[in-house]
């Protein structure tokens, strides 16, 4: 589902609880796409299939938009036991033809943690964590164990001078295609 319809229904629902809510679209950037871009002087078609852009302060790609001073802001997601961050990115993005990761990544396909990982001790880290989601069963395969260590990928991203950290978020709620949890 388009993630920019899912944001509409949302605001929806909180305008059909709190009467008067207003909500301003802010910022969407995707993680796959092929777009012409200028890179060593020459006009090139990067694709990005689970990365995002990754401009710095002052590059020319973001003149005339609100990121030329401060550099493209990056949204990492983590997983909701260890959080995401907020990313600006840095010259040195400039090796990976100005393209940081988006996301931890998956140790675990699909159906080998819905194999491997125990229902009971998902729900029960869930709980420890206190973050609350829309399921009777957070799906397995998207539990916090089926990703990489959000830590060490951002070692990484650092290490590499591709971006640096901003701001650091913390999950309250998830919402998820609850048709598809596991019981």
């Amino acid at each position: 589902m388009n993630h920019l319809f899912i944001n509409q229904l949302v605001l929806e629902a909180f305008q059909e609880v709190i009467p008067g809510v207003t909500g301003n679209f802010v910022y969407f950037i995707s993680h796959n796409i092929a777009k012409k871009e200028v890179l060593n002087n020459q006009l090139q078609w990067i694709h990005r299939k689970g990365a995002t852009r990754a401009f710095p302060a002052g590059d020319h790609e973001l003149k005339d938009t609100p990121f030329y001073g401060t550099g493209h802001p990056i949204l990492l997601p983590g997983n909701p036991r260890d959080g995401s961050v907020v990313m600006s990115a840095l010259p040195g993005a400039e090796k990976s033809c100005y393209s940081v990761n988006h996301g931890a990544g998956r140790k675990m396909g699909r159906k080998h943690a819905s194999r491997v990982l125990d229902q009971k001790e998902v729900d029960k880290d869930m709980g420890m964590h206190d973050i609350m989601h829309n399921a009777r069963a957070y799906p397995r395969d998207e539990a916090p164990d089926a990703y990489k260590d959000f830590k060490e990928v951002l070692k990484s991203v650092r290490k590499a001078e591709l971006a640096s950290v901003v701001a650091k978020l913390k999950a309250r709620f998830v919402i998820k295609d609850a048709s598809k949890a596991d019981d």
